[in-house]
C-alpha cells in the first residue's frame, strides 16, 4: 500500500521508534507526523524530508496534507529525502552492525569483577 501512497501521516499522541514512518520513508512517501509522535527518534526534519505539525493543531495538519497534494515538486522532494534518510540510518544492514558493534562491547570487554 505505500508504495501507492502520495502521503503517510501519524497523528499519535505518543509514539517511540514509529516503524511505519520508517518504512513510509524507505518508500519514498513524504511523512507528516505530530510533534509527539517525532520526540524520541526525531525522524522527520520539517521541511525537509516531511512536515512535523503541533499535536491536536488540526489546521496546521491539514494545511500541510494541501501542500503536499497540490505540488508534486515538493512532495518528490521531500519524498527523496525521506528515502535518503532511511536509507543512510535505517536500512538493515546498518541496523546489524550496530547490534553486532553492541554485542561486541558487551561480550568481548572483560568483567571488572
Amino acid at each position: 500500500m505505500l508504495y501507492y501512497s502520495r502521503v503517510f501521516v501519524l497523528p499519535s499522541r505518543i509514539e517511540g521508534q514509529p516503524n511505519a514512518v520508517i518504512e513510509a520513508m524507505s518508500q519514498g512517501v513524504p511523512v507528516i507526523i505530530s510533534n509527539t509522535a517525532n520526540f524520541l527518534g526525531g525522524l522527520i526534519k520539517h521541511s525537509h524530508n516531511g512536515f512535523v505539525y503541533r499535536y491536536g493543531d488540526i489546521p496546521s495538519l491539514t494545511n500541510y496534507l494541501r501542500m503536499l497534494f497540490e505540488s508534486d515538486d515538493l512532495r518528490d522532494r521531500l519524498g527523496k529525502n525521506a528515502l535518503k534518510h532511511a536509507y543512510e540510518h535505517h536500512r538493515l544492514s546498518k541496523a546489524a552492525e550496530e547490534y553486532i558493534k553492541i554485542f561486541r562491547r558487551v561480550c568481548l570487554t572483560p568483567s571488572k569483577t
